[in-house]
C-alpha cells in the first residue's frame, strides 16, 4: 500500500503500514499553536479522484460519494446520523472557498483531488481533505439554515 506523509508531501513511497500511535503521541507537538497545521502532521493517503454529493450548511458538511444509495441522501434534516457514517470535507487553502461562496445552505456535486487521513490521532468524524477541485455544481441553494434547521432540531 503506498503512503504520502504531509500535505507537502511531493511524492508517494512504499512504506510499512503507518504508526498511527506513534501519530497520535506526537500530534500535539507537531500542531503546536496552529491548529491548521494539522494537515501537515497526519499521514494521508495517495491523492486520488473523487466525486459525489456534498451538502453544507451551518454546522453541517457531510460528503456522500458518488457510490451512495440514493436512500443515504434521502432525509438530509436527519443529520445526527450522517455527522458518524459520513466524512466532512475540508479544504487546503482556497479549494473549497471557490464552490461555498457565503453562508448559504448548498447541496453541489463535486468532482476533486482528495486524500483521506490514514491516522485519527484526534477521534474525529471522518474527513476528506480536498486539495483541488476539478469541477463543482451547484445543485440547491438556499439560506443558511435550510439543510440543519427543522422544528425537530431546534428542540434538541
Amino acid at each position: 500500500m503506498s503512503y504520502c506523509f504531509g500535505a507537502m508531501a511531493t511524492s508517494c513511497s512504499e512504506r510499512a503500514p503507518v504508526d498511527c500511535e506513534a501519530v497520535a503521541r506526537e500530534i500535539y507537538a507537531c500542531v503546536g499553536d496552529d491548529a491548521d497545521r494539522i494537515t501537515s502532521c497526519i499521514p494521508f493517503s495517495r491523492p486520488a479522484r473523487l466525486s459525489g454529493v456534498w451538502t453544507s450548511d451551518f454546522e453541517h458538511n457531510v460528503f456522500f460519494e458518488d457510490d451512495a444509495s440514493e436512500s443515504d441522501m434521502d432525509d438530509l434534516a436527519r443529520f445526527e446520523r450522517y455527522v458518524v457514517e459520513y466524512p466532512e470535507l475540508t479544504g487546503a487553502g482556497e479549494a473549497l472557498r471557490s464552490v461555498k461562496q457565503g453562508k448559504d445552505a448548498v447541496i453541489v456535486h463535486l468532482s476533486f483531488i482528495g486524500r483521506r487521513p490514514l491516522c485519527d490521532p484526534i477521534h474525529s468524524r471522518p474527513w476528506i481533505l480536498v486539495d483541488k477541485v476539478i469541477s463543482h455544481r451547484i445543485l440547491e441553494k438556499r439560506p443558511p439554515g435550510a439543510i440543519t434547521w427543522d422544528p425537530d432540531n431546534a428542540k434538541q
